[in-house]
């Protein structure tokens, strides 16, 4: 079955969001060929700023996005730029970004451009509404860094959720895996380092 954007949106400052972990899906999807790079172009103890380029199959860039964050703003500051500096080269690509310009011009803390959709609004989904928005940015901050280990690595969701789940069972010795958006930010952070760490290992 095709991607539909509209399974997947989420209500950001009052306009229908689409996080970085499912333009990343998308993408994938229609281009499995295609390839994303970031790099980090300037770092200190303070703040990151990130380049990511996106490239057809044959190496030709198509479109390339810029990303900064600041350690004020988020401990995992270094993350959460790459993951900025990748939603916006999606952004060019249409992922995310579908009509004028000017919502590239984005808020501090939206990581890629909110969607307005010139379709008739569907209702609003209830438990989508239900979290304040300091929940749905941290947890679309969460998904986000999700999806970039993902792409990272080539990994598709059940082969995440499978780590995670031996995770769950062998770090934090839970009966059964535990929902993400309720791990605490040490739990989150070490679980993505320990999972980043057993993809590197594979990958050797």
């Amino acid at each position: 079955m095709a991607f539909n954007p509209n399974d997947h949106m989420m209500k950001l400052k009052g306009k229908d969001y689409l996080q970085v972990a499912w333009r990343l899906v998308w993408f994938r999807e229609d281009h499995p060929d295609w390839c994303i790079n970031a790099d980090c172009i300037e770092q200190d103890q303070d703040h990151a700023i990130f380049k990511a380029v996106i490239c057809d199959g044959n190496g030709c860039q198509l479109s390339s996005g810029h990303g900064s964050e600041s350690k004020k703003d988020f401990g995992d500051y270094l993350e959460k730029a790459e993951t900025k500096a990748i939603g916006r080269a999606l952004a060019m690509l249409g992922y995310g970004t579908q009509f004028a310009a000017d919502e590239l011009d984005e808020g501090t803390r939206i990581v890629d451009s909110p969607i307005n959709r010139t379709v008739k609004e569907p209702e609003p989904v209830t438990d989508k509404l239900e979290t304040t928005p300091a929940e749905q940015d941290k947890e679309a901050a969460r998904l986000a860094t999700i999806g970039v280990l993902m792409q990272k690595y080539g990994l598709n969701n059940n082969g995440f959720n499978a780590l995670y789940k031996e995770y769950c069972k062998t770090v934090l010795q839970a009966p059964a895996t535990i929902r993400i958006s309720t791990l605490t930010d040490e739990q989150f952070d070490n679980a993505i380092l320990t999972i980043n760490e057993q993809l590197k290992k594979g990958a050797a």
